[in-house]
């Protein structure tokens, strides 16, 4: 039971070239192994994965809290040039919602251009979303839509505040999310 860690201040660099669904920092407890109270702080995390505008989606993210966890703060990172999103809260098919990630706060942090989105929000409660640069995620080719923050997976309690969006084809999109709000964001 994984509680009250922290990584900060690292560097974490890939070749720009690997894929499959992996990430920089992987927050995974499980089924009664709950991990709670974690800090992500001041990393610089980039090249993993492949982010070129021909790249098929190869899911290669910067931090991804996933299952089975509650109270992680993502803070003061700067996350780019991955084949993936810098965050990925959740997963698309948890299997019982219980696991679903709970209290992730991700706060002013910097995300660019990567193959995929700064945000991605799946099956997850809980989630604020503030005083993040998030910027240049174009559509690609093969898929990806140049959305910058994505709800989906029925996704529930997610704030998205006082954020500045730009370089995008959108800047937030929710598909499947249930009580979500979007309060003083910028967005051009």
């Amino acid at each position: 039971n994984l509680h009250h860690a922290t990584i900060r201040n690292s560097k974490i660099t890939g070749s720009g070239t690997d894929v499959g669904f992996a990430s920089g920092i992987n927050i995974s407890g499980s089924a009664g192994n709950r991990f709670t109270d974690i800090v992500v702080y001041n990393n610089d995390i980039s090249e993993l994965g492949d982010d070129s505008v021909s790249a098929k989606e190869n899911d290669y993210h910067g931090v991804t809290p996933s299952i089975d966890m509650d109270r992680v703060w993502i803070l003061n990172n700067r996350i780019f040039n991955l084949g993936g999103d810098s965050v990925q809260v959740g997963v698309a098919a948890i299997s019982n919602d219980t696991q679903r990630p709970s209290g992730v706060y991700i706060g002013a942090n910097e995300f660019y251009h990567n193959h995929e989105n700064a945000v991605d929000i799946k099956e997850a409660d809980k989630v604020i979303v503030s005083q993040n640069v998030m910027h240049d995620f174009y559509q690609s080719n093969t898929g990806a839509t140049g959305s910058i923050v994505v709800i989906h997976n029925t996704a529930k309690d997610v704030f998205i505040i006082n954020n500045e969006i730009y370089g995008g084809n959108f800047g937030i999109i929710n598909t499947a999310g249930k009580n979500n709000w979007y309060i003083g964001n910028n967005i051009h």
